[in-house]
């Protein structure tokens, strides 16, 4: 184990609730097994603050951080004294202290590294944020393009994020490779989950389910997905019978309070007497084995997001043989469309209305042959074993 390159990965945070770059990079490390390296990761959380039981190598813990950028002298500190230790730095994100620190640290000790934007360079944050863009381009010149410039390799996970990262700052240079995200398959014990998930949900387990599960953010859909709602809802359509109803169900944590209260307001009493959609239920946060219990309950997963340079969630999905009903603003909506896993269509209600309409249009065969789709295209794209060694890989030529 002596002559193992050692490898740090740089994190602002491991919480689940940060969304599914946490997912990602426990994904990636579990794979390594035979790949000859040592990977340990450094990140910003206080120590007991999150969940460590899943973790698949040895964390440092160098927080608490005093704000969202988390700047933090213990971590520069840390830094100064170890980062010697180790043959190469990855670093996960952008616009925080994590990864200027880290970079800085690297450069002075001349360690190789390689950047992660995990889609935080995608031009649709620029139009969403314009106050916050402007704020960006302050510290862009400075910090993070120097950041991404100098990195041995800018690591994208999907052609589409690689394009669009192009778009955001006209001050743009990166040596760019893309190598995909994906998960371990859970197939073995996929049916004792979903039978703990009924059995603990009940009331759940005759319901056709529609399900959002995620993170509840704006950019993730959901205003729209309840606007679309309302809108088949309101056509007056009494044809539909109860076997022929859905419930949607909306499934994932939710930072900001009053947002969360704003969706859960926006359709109004009586929206379900008429339609195809029942009702909504709402749940927090779900994770661990029912996590796979709910995906594989589910008939369908929605994601009419903005923005999504991968999504974990939809590689999770298709492993459970759920179809994904997602946007084209999902970065691997292509590999969807060409399986025949899902449908596709526009980030907006018309969009939205479109993938609830034709999956619940669609002829029960062709549900069938949809789920088949699924695991096919999981099994043929985001299997982790694959993809994680194409990142071990990399880091071996970079290391020669």
């Amino acid at each position: 184990m002596s002559n193992s390159k050692k490898v740090l990965h740089a994190i602002y945070s491991l919480d689940p609730k940060m969304g599914g770059t946490v997912e990602a990079i426990v994904q990636l490390l579990m794979a390594n097994q035979s790949s000859g390296q040592v990977h340990e990761i450094i990140c910003l959380d206080a120590p007991g603050s999150v969940p460590s039981s899943n973790h698949p190598v040895k964390v440092h813990y160098l927080g608490p951080a005093k704000s969202f950028y988390g700047y933090s002298r213990a971590y520069d500190k840390w830094l100064e004294k170890h980062i010697p230790e180790y043959d190469l730095a990855v670093i996960h994100g952008c616009w925080q202290y994590h990864g200027l620190g880290a970079f800085r640290a690297c450069k002075k000790h001349r360690v190789p590294y390689i950047q992660y934007p995990h889609g935080m360079l995608d031009p649709w944050f620029k139009r969403a944020y314009p106050l916050k863009h402007l704020k960006k381009w302050l510290y862009w010149p400075w910090a993070e393009y120097r950041i991404l410039k100098n990195a041995n390799k800018v690591v994208f996970t999907s052609q589409d994020e690689r394009d669009l990262a192009t778009r955001s700052f006209w001050l743009y240079q990166v040596n760019p490779q893309v190598i995909p995200l994906g998960i371990r398959s859970p197939d073995a014990n996929l049916e004792q989950f979903e039978k703990d998930w009924t059995s603990k949900h009940p009331e759940l387990k005759e319901k056709k389910i529609i399900l959002f599960f995620g993170r509840i953010h704006p950019k993730k859909g959901v205003d729209l997905l309840l606007d679309a709602i309302r809108r088949i809802n309101l056509k007056n359509d009494s044809s539909y019978d109860d076997s022929q109803k859905y419930t949607v169900l909306i499934a994932g944590p939710c930072h900001d309070s009053d947002y969360l209260s704003a969706l859960k307001n926006r359709l109004e009493p009586g929206a379900f007497e008429q339609g195809p959609i029942r009702e909504v239920i709402w749940m927090d946060m779900v994770t661990g084995n029912d996590k796979w219990g709910i995906l594989s309950n589910a008939e369908a997963f929605i994601l009419p997001s903005h923005q999504e340079n991968f999504g974990m969630v939809i590689p999770e999905s298709l492993s459970c043989e759920t179809p994904v009903l997602i946007s084209n603003k999902v970065n691997i909506w292509r590999e969807v469309t060409q399986s025949e896993a899902g449908l596709v269509e526009d980030d907006n209600v018309e969009g939205t209305v479109a993938l609830l309409k034709k999956w619940i249009q669609l002829p029960r065969g062709k549900k069938t042959q949809m789920k088949s789709n699924s695991l096919k295209c999981f099994h043929e794209n985001f299997r982790i074993e694959q993809n994680a060694q194409k990142l071990f890989t990399l880091i071996d030529q970079i290391l020669l």
